[in-house]
């Protein structure tokens, strides 16, 4: 499946942003909501309102993905020139194009990546399911 490409653009942390220049991912159970939730509780950090819209990356699938472009760039048009604008979907961990894709839309873009003991998150996310 072919995703559409945003045009490159140049989103230097620091200056006002309105698509995403963060990045936040992670394996299930390792922080990903806390983290995105203390983001976006600071004042010069957008965070997009949908937590993992998952527009880059056509692999794993994911039937919630946000497939079309202009609503994906729809999260981010009350970002009002935030320093940084950001999103997190966690499934881009597990993708072969996600951080390639990531890439080419944002050259300059941080991706956040957190982990957690293998055992651990495990045993977390058996808890959670049960």
């Amino acid at each position: 499946m072919t995703r559409p490409n945003w045009r490159p653009v140049r989103t230097a942390i620091g200056r006002g942003v309105t698509v995403p220049n963060l990045f936040l991912v992670g394996a299930p159970r390792c922080g990903t909501t806390s983290l995105y939730r203390y983001l976006a509780a600071h004042e010069e950090i957008f965070m997009s309102p949908v937590k993992e819209p998952h527009f880059f990356g056509s692999d794993p699938y994911d039937p919630t993905s946000l497939r079309d472009e202009s609503r994906s760039r729809a999260l981010f048009e009350h970002a009002g020139g935030a320093r940084v604008a950001g999103e997190a979907s966690v499934w881009y961990l597990y993708s072969q194009t996600a951080a390639k894709q990531i890439r080419d839309f944002s050259p300059d873009a941080r991706i956040l990546i957190l982990l957690r003991n293998s055992v651990d998150m495990v045993l977390s996310l058996h808890t959670h399911h049960v």
